[in-house]
């Protein structure tokens, strides 16, 4: 079975919908019950061995250097088309690193490090089922497998 060596961290977005609160701070390091969101996915990932962590930055990315200090085996690649450009550019300017890779938005806040297991049968997306109202991304699964994915949400959904 394949082993997870190292983590990508998307972290380069301007957190648009999160306005005023990341006016100043990126989306992944505003604090959610006192802990910055990012901190709960890099130490998910340290506590299940996971070490080889490159966080993508753009948006106000120097406020992203104390990691690399404050994390063993962290380190920041900058993503400089983050203004103009969606996520596949996070993935391009990374894509040194995507083998055995887990990629992770860095704004999810991990409450269970288990989900993070280097252990996996194939590719997938970590997702939590909703059948509230939901304006984020929303995919539909049959038989295990995405069949659709909307961008403007929904409810009933992954």
């Amino acid at each position: 079975m394949p082993k997870v060596e190292r983590a990508i961290i998307m972290a380069a977005g301007l957190g648009n919908r999160m306005h005023p609160v990341t006016l100043k701070t990126p989306k992944p390091l505003v604090k959610v019950n006192g802990k910055r969101m990012i901190d709960t996915v890099i130490e998910g990932l340290h506590k299940n061995g996971i070490s080889e962590i490159y966080i993508v930055v753009g948006y106000l990315k120097e406020q992203f250097a104390p990691l690399v200090t404050e994390y063993p085996g962290v380190r920041l690649i900058e993503n400089p088309y983050f203004d103009t450009c969606n996520n596949i550019a996070s993935l391009y300017v990374a894509r040194d690193h995507i083998e055995n890779a887990i990629i992770l938005d860095g704004d999810q806040i991990i409450y269970n490090p288990d989900i993070l297991a280097p252990e996996f049968e194939r590719s997938g997306y970590n997702s939590v089922w909703t059948d509230e109202e939901t304006d984020e991304w929303l995919q539909t699964v049959k038989d295990g497998i995405v069949i659709s994915c909307s961008r403007t949400g929904g409810k009933g959904g992954w």
